[in-house]
């Protein structure tokens, strides 16, 4: 709540007025600022910690927050690998960064993103699921088996919704209803589920039945 965020940078700010060269405490209230979209004091922050930090990833990554905000995303697509180069592991940053190459309609730039994930982070749901909405905006032969060998390891709506694209590609349309309708029970607002399932019914001229759904 505001009130909470007021007293959160307060706390923060009178640590700060004992310890001005503390950096994780300009990151904090930076983050504060971020959510109460202060984003001009929130950067000064964020530059403040900079100059004193030796573990930048953080701060590199609260910018990209900002430059989101701001809708600057090749700014904010520099300050993601900024992050990364500085703390290879910061998993946020690197999954961020991949969602944001999708949204801009470059998965090979996605790719990229995950290509140096470490060993250890290489098989977590978030990154397969990334990596195989990057393969399918490939083409990757790759995409459908991966898609499979995910969805026995996490039955999610997400990867449901990977399954029933590939589906819908083929021209499957029945099958992928199917898959859609599992992904919609298990998270009812998902939004592209539904949106490729209007789609599946327009696509054998079918409107009224997609009306019907709704």
């Amino acid at each position: 709540t505001v009130g909470q965020s007021k007293r959160a940078v307060a706390i923060v700010s009178q640590a700060l007025s004992r310890s001005p060269h503390d950096s994780d405490a300009l990151l904090s209230r930076a983050e504060i600022y971020i959510g109460e979209d202060k984003l001009a004091a929130a950067e000064a922050d964020i530059n403040h910690a900079l100059k004193l930090t030796n573990r930048p990833a953080q701060a590199h990554y609260l910018l990209a927050r900002i430059r989101q905000r701001e809708q600057h995303f090749e700014a904010e697509r520099q300050e993601l690998w900024a992050a990364l180069e500085a703390d290879r592991r910061m998993l946020n940053a690197r999954i961020t960064l991949a969602r944001l190459m999708l949204a801009l309609r470059q998965p090979k730039a996605a790719l990229e993103a995950l290509r140096t994930t470490p060993e250890g982070q290489a098989e977590l749901q978030q990154i397969v699921t990334v990596r195989n909405w990057a393969l399918l905006g490939t083409g990757d032969n790759n995409a459908a088996p991966e898609i499979e060998r995910a969805l026995k390891r996490w039955r999610d709506p997400e990867l449901l919704v990977q399954k029933a694209a590939l589906l819908l590609r083929a021209g499957q349309y029945h099958p992928a209803r199917e898959v859609l309708e599992e992904a919609i029970q298990k998270e009812p607002a998902n939004g592209d589920a539904i949106r490729l399932l209007m789609q599946s019914y327009n696509a054998e001229k079918r409107p009224d039945l997609a009306i019907a759904r709704l």
